[in-house]
């Protein structure tokens, strides 16, 4: 979390595909833990850790939506790469 929040580049090395599915793991294995096993802290810690996996989705879409803003030019074109699909012939 302190890493994303630090990161100056908008967080690019953060997949969003991974840290979703370690959400869904803690948070299913949270509900499993307090469901089926009655075991009150191991529920409890899963919780928190998908907590913690949803707050790194939060930050890093922040941080790159900051960071898009930021290379907005004064004129207010935006600088962004040149996709061959928006070339035409």
């Amino acid at each position: 979390i302190l890493r994303v929040a630090r990161d100056e580049n908008g967080a690019s090395a953060i997949s969003y595909t991974t840290w979703l599915l370690w959400t869904g793991a803690n948070a299913t294995t949270g509900l499993y833990a307090g469901v089926n096993l009655d075991d009150p802290m191991l529920a409890a810690i899963n919780w928190l850790n998908a907590v913690c996996c949803a707050l790194v989705i939060v930050l890093t879409a922040w941080k790159r939506r900051a960071r898009a803003v930021d290379t907005v030019s004064a004129d207010g074109s935006a600088h962004t790469p040149v996709m061959m699909d928006n070339l035409s012939a």
